[in-house]
């Protein structure tokens, strides 16, 4: 299975809660990038100039991970991707060795999503804020993060819609995606979500 959405859409936290739903594996491109520039593996070595400067990954690098890793897992456990594939050429070279059989979209408008990051505000001690949802308590200075801010968002939004409006139109055509609304609680989209690929069971389940 693949998660797909815009910045903010909590894409991690429900593919952790599918995962735990479904018995499955959550598998975080970034997180597995990361732990491999920590680890200090060949392909850490080979990618760790991209992550220090926040620059996309090249597709042979994620791609080698990804297979690694799929390879990995025992047969009939599922597998939910977190930020893979991003591009046309990503989605063409999985479907070579495990194409995905649901495909979810959490979809935002750009409204809602520009409120949710540039609210977004970090504490002393690194607690996260934010200033509609979760305001800092009074005498508390927050500040906000540089890519917080609404011209870097619009920027990281235009940059997903460019390399989104391919993988949605692929997918469509190979009758594997779904589409879900980003909006509510994280309960309320799990359950959309869930209701979307056919296993209401497994929301009930995690409730």
């Amino acid at each position: 299975m693949v998660l797909l959405g815009p910045p903010a859409s909590g894409k991690g936290t429900q593919a952790q809660r599918i995962a735990a739903s479904l018995g499955g594996l959550h598998i975080s491109t970034g997180y597995l990038l990361r732990q491999a520039v920590l680890m200090g593996t060949p392909l850490g070595k080979q990618v760790q100039k991209y992550v220090d400067a926040g620059d996309l990954v090249p597709d042979g690098p994620v791609l080698s991970l990804v297979r690694e890793t799929l390879a990995g897992i025992e047969d009939r456990v599922p597998a939910i991707l977190d930020g893979f594939p991003r591009t046309l050429s990503q989605a063409e070279a999985l479907d070579a060795f495990l194409p995905p059989n649901k495909v979810i979209l959490i979809e935002l408008d750009e409204g809602e999503v520009i409120r949710r990051i540039t609210g977004r505000r970090i504490g002393p001690h690194g607690e996260p804020y934010h200033v509609l949802y979760n305001p800092p308590p009074p005498g508390v200075t927050a500040t906000r993060r540089s890519d917080d801010r609404e011209e870097v968002v619009r920027e990281r939004l235009a940059v997903y819609q460019r390399q989104t409006e391919p993988l949605l139109d692929y997918y469509a055509q190979r009758k594997v995606l779904h589409r879900v609304s980003g909006l509510g609680s994280i309960g309320d989209v799990f359950r959309r979500i869930i209701s979307s690929i056919g296993s209401d069971s497994a929301a009930r389940e995690i409730e």
